[in-house]
């Protein structure tokens, strides 16, 4: 049987140095122990318990995010260690491993490590050739490690799964991986467990090897996400221990902004322990106790350390103090480390498909890819592996061979926008790196025909592109994007055949040199009209490529919204040219007139000047027109963005941050600054009445509030002053939480109707602040009502959308 941990009081004097381990899992060291730590995850715990007294193998599955690895290292292992898994008894050893490029390499690495007593890596070529042999190769080195007659269980932990789909090398070692635990599965030794996890979005993936689809579907278990009021717990209850207090204001805007009540975010968990590490170290730094934060086991400050929410908003929520912190790092850089940390967050980061995820990679890698020494590399690498900040990990490599750095977690490539930024543009190389490299393969194929070389603007737009990206040998490798399947080199063929188009483009231009110089050579009398010729003939070809790559350009800004600026470049190249003056060009005449009789057609029509392509610029000019351009573009930073017009359309009120702006429409400028009337938090939907005379809003309890537009200062030029008798903000239903947003007003600004999930609609009489609940004939229909509500323009019919999928229409005057 399993016993619940909660029963047993675990005492341990090894307290970690914060209260919040920051961006990465959290884990236990030899020094520290952050189970101390760990809140709010005591039903997934001795459920994942439960699986493993009646089975050996459990598939711990979820989003990214949700928290798995931490789970396992500092929840489930150490109640395994405390002997809750009876059966099994409390003697426990663990190995934990990552797949890596080389899943059961790392495997025999892990299990080795558990020997102290023998040579480390003799013990693991010995494992690796088990595990090789026979598809029961666990089953053999739990009888060496875990023998049946010893009562000493063995924990295998495989973290992060899903690299076997995405980080193999070496595809044989997945499938050999994948058919040991099958066979494990089908005949499990007593003394071994396996646990492993992996995100949810690879379940696909596990689809395509049946047998192990049914080991999943066998082991499966779902982690779910925090509850609010788990949630609570572990962001109140860490810093208590050490002398500290979080605000109840702020523990409430964290949980209203980690909720997954509007859809779950992989990146919330992440971003609210870095939030709280982050705000932590600043605390203590305020009082003077960064080098000295107070602990669990020392005496307490005489000032207690306050988390607060004036300093969780200030800095941007959860998201702006990322942002602000690795700006701030970056920013303390000098050039040349911020050019080393470039490339090296970079490397660690990877898109595909628009997924983000992490890449680890070797520290020796790392510096010939950035073109460093190891002490430059260290000092950039330690600055962001500070146990303060915590943004890289650091961890040996399995064959003991240097180290391995990574990201502390892929939400810093999502959230933290200037990373987001490399990772694009990273993947918009390798993008294009590829199409050079199929149309050099395509070379290649048609036994390097001249026809399928680059000419013209496009040859010197890819010219300019590898000069400035100037792909390696070592960028090619890590894509796989040399060697291929050894029919080619792509990275150096692609290289050969941009020379090649260049040597053939100088060559054209050789040659026309020639034929004119010859051609003068007989024909002196038009000779001087050759060089123009040429000249003429260069000046067009260098046209022709700016009128493309404006035309490029151009398609660039209408991509990025811009069609304005994409019309002024095309009119700009559009401009009728001067007429130029006939005087001065006789001898080109004569000469063109003379070579006509000369020389075969074919060759007179190559002298001719080509004039420059400008139906590119056309097509653009055209698109540009045609497309919706905006008379305004506003930026803003709330988590659920709205922007409504006032019912005149004078107005736009928008959210940002957590408060309200108002812009006026004719000026396009704000009126005023930010306003946030009475706790109300701009994340919930406001909109305006009919009359303009309220506006609908909710504040931080979800309660419907009416906010008077003439409460706002700068909006009574737009408005009538408030009659002295009347309420400019009013909370329908305060205290008993019965008016739920959303909320909208009838036309005649007299009755309101709120809704929510979850929650019975009601038709309020504003004046009498009183209500009348809407029941349900058709108790087939009882499902909550949903966010949409609303009455016609008459005002005499509304409507309430239910989340069982029905729109039901009801009449104002008989609402029931």
């Amino acid at each position: 049987m399993s016993q619940n941990l909660d029963d047993q009081t675990a005492l341990s004097p090894r307290w970690p140095a914060s209260p919040f381990p920051g961006l990465r899992p959290f884990r236990i060291t030899a020094t520290e122990d952050e189970s101390l730590i760990f809140y709010g995850r005591n039903r997934a715990k001795d459920e994942i318990l439960s699986r493993l007294n009646s089975s050996h193998l459990v598939f711990v599955v979820g989003p990214s995010g949700c928290g798995k690895s931490s789970l396992l290292k500092v929840g489930v292992i150490p109640a395994l260690e405390a002997g809750l898994l009876t059966h099994a008894g409390a003697n426990w050893r663990t190995a934990e491993m990552r797949p890596g490029d080389r899943p059961v390499r790392n495997l025999a690495y892990a299990l080795a490590a558990l020997q102290t007593d023998a040579d480390k890596r003799e013990m693991s070529d010995r494992y690796y050739d088990l595990l090789c042999s026979d598809e029961s190769g666990l089953w053999l080195a739990a009888e060496t490690l875990a023998p049946r007659a010893a009562p000493k269980p063995l924990l295998i932990l495989i973290d992060q799964f899903e690299e076997v789909f995405s980080q193999i090398s070496a595809q044989s070692e997945r499938t050999l991986l994948l058919e040991l635990i099958v066979a494990f599965w089908a005949k499990a030794h007593p003394n071994l467990f396996l646990v492993v996890t992996m995100r949810t979005d690879f379940l696909e993936q596990c689809a395509n090897f049946p047998k192990l689809a049914d080991v999943i579907n066998a082991t499966l278990f779902i982690t779910p996400v925090l509850r609010d009021s788990e949630i609570k717990s572990v962001v109140s209850l860490p810093p208590e221990p050490y002398h500290g207090v979080v605000e109840p204001k702020l523990v409430e805007a964290i949980v209203k902004d980690t909720s997954s009540e509007f859809g779950y975010n992989p990146d919330h968990l992440p971003l609210m322990q870095h939030a709280l590490s982050w705000l932590w170290n600043k605390a203590i730094s305020d009082v003077g106790l960064f080098n000295s934060p107070p602990r669990p086991d020392a005496i307490a400050p005489s000032q207690r350390i306050t988390l607060t929410y004036d300093h969780y908003v200030t800095h941007g929520g959860l998201k702006g103090i990322l942002n602000e912190h690795a700006d701030e790092l970056l920013g303390g850089l000098s050039e040349r480390e911020q050019g080393i940390a470039q490339v090296v967050f970079t490397r660690l980061s990877e898109r595909d498909e628009n997924r983000y995820r992490r890449s680890p990679t070797s520290a020796a890698g790392l510096a010939t890819l950035a073109n460093c020494r190891a002490a430059e590399l260290e000092r950039v690498v330690s600055v962001f592996a500070n146990p303060s900040v915590c943004f890289l990990d650091r961890r040996p490599l399995p064959n003991e061979a240097g180290e391995l750095i990574d990201l502390s977690h892929e939400s810093l490539i999502r959230q933290w926008d200037r990373l987001r930024r490399w990772a694009d543009e990273e993947a918009e190389k390798v993008r294009r790196f590829r199409a050079l490299a199929a149309s050099a393969g395509q070379w290649q194929r048609h036994e390097r025909s001249t026809d399928f070389l680059k000419r013209g603007a496009e040859l010197g737009v890819w010219r300019q592109w590898w000069k400035s990206q100037n792909p390696s040998g070592e960028w090619a490798a890590r894509y796989r994007l040399d060697g291929g399947d050894g029919s080619f080199a792509p990275l150096d063929l692609s290289k050969e055949y941009l020379a090649q188009s260049y040597k053939r483009y100088m060559r054209q231009r050789v040659t026309n040199w020639v034929v004119g110089l010859a051609i003068a050579a007989v024909f002196g009398a038009i000779a001087a009209a050759i060089p123009v010729n040429n000249i003429k003939w260069e000046k067009n070809a260098l046209e022709k490529a700016r009128y493309e790559t404006a035309a490029a350009r151009g398609n660039d800004l209408l991509d990025d919204d811009d069609p304005h600026l994409a019309l002024l470049l095309a009119l700009e190249f559009l401009r009728p040219t001067r007429q130029k003056e006939v005087n001065g060009w006789a001898i080109e005449g004569l000469a063109y007139k003379a070579l006509e009789f000369l020389l075969p057609k074919k060759v007179y029509d190559s002298l001719l000047p080509k004039e420059a392509d400008d139906r590119s610029i056309e097509a653009l000019a055209y698109k540009a027109l045609q497309t919706p351009q905006p008379k305004a573009i506003l930026s803003t930073e709330a988590p659920f963005p709205t922007a409504t017009f006032s019912p005149d359309g004078r107005l736009l009120l928008v959210s940002k941050g957590n408060a309200f702006q108002l812009w006026d429409t004719n000026k396009i400028s704000p009126v005023g600054k930010e306003f946030n009337p009475k706790g109300i938090n701009a994340r919930w939907r406001t909109i305006w009445s009919h009359d303009a005379q309220w506006m609908i809003g909710s504040n931080a309890n979800k309660e419907t509030m009416l906010i008077r537009p003439c409460s706002v200062d700068k909006l009574r030029e737009y408005f009538q002053r408030c009659d002295n008798d009347v309420d400019v903000i009013r909370t329908i239903g305060e205290g008993d939480n019965t008016a739920s947003w959303p909320s909208v007003l009838n036309p005649a600004g007299d009755k309101l109707l709120s809704g929510g999930m979850g929650v019975s609609p009601r038709i309020w009489e504003i004046e009498a602040n009183r209500f009348t609940l809407l029941s349900r004939p058709d108790p087939d229909l009882q499902g909550p009502v949903g966010l949409a509500i609303a009455f016609n323009e008459r005002g005499d019919l509304f409507a309430l959308g239910s989340a069982d999928g029905s729109v039901r229409i009801h009449q104002t005057a008989d609402p029931t």
